[in-house]
This record gives C-alpha cells, structure tokens and sequence, in this order.
C-alpha cells in the first residue's frame, strides 16, 4: 500500500509517518519501479504501536529500542509489561511533583492574601 492508504488505516499523518522513518521507527521499505513505496501491512500495526507509545509518553528512542518492526523482532509480553510498569512509576513521580507544586502554590497564594 502506498503512503496516503498507511495514513488513512493506521490514523497517522503522512508527514508523521515521514518523521517516524526518518527517526528509525520503521523499517525501510525499498522504492518500486514507479518511485512509490510499497509498505506492508505490517507497518499499519508498528504505526499504531508507536501512536499509542507516544500518547502514552514514550520518548522516541525508548520507542526505537521497542518498536517490533524497526528491529526486525516481535516483543515478548513480558517486555511490553515492565516498559509499561516504568511508564506508570515515572508518571506517579510526575503527578507527585505537580502535587508538591499545586500545595505551593495554594500556600503562597493564602499567604499573600493574608498580608494583601
């Protein structure tokens, strides 16, 4: 399938998946006689794979080094589940820290409306 039909079934810009390929997060599909890239169907999985690893705030390089497609590889379960429970301890520590900020800032701001 060419580019336009990858986009419209995986959901992803053309432009994004340009992006990815340049990144290394897909594979590198060789160029057909007529110039136009043939990608299979494979790719539409890997796009909505790094889609969601995005949206769940997975750095590009961390996507790369699991990305199944890119390394040639299918990932084990048991690897998506740790990169998952790492994902979830880094967003705990980030809701901690805006908590810490949010009690900040209320404190400052009942502070300084009792002086105003």
């Amino acid at each position: 399938m060419r580019i336009g039909e990858l986009a419209t079934r995986s959901g992803v810009s053309v432009s994004r998946i340009r992006f990815y390929e340049g990144r290394g997060l897909l594979p590198q599909v060789p160029r057909e006689d007529n110039g136009y890239r043939s990608y299979g169907e494979g790719t539409v999985a890997t796009l909505r794979f790094v889609d969601q690893a995005k949206r769940l705030g997975f750095t590009l390089a961390e996507i790369r080094e699991a990305a199944p497609e890119a390394v040639g590889a299918t990932l084990s379960p048991a690897t998506i589940i740790t990169a998952l429970r790492r994902k979830g301890i880094e967003v705990d520590q980030l809701i901690e820290a805006a908590t810490v900020k949010k009690l900040a800032i209320a404190a400052l701001l009942e502070e300084l409306q009792c002086v105003g």
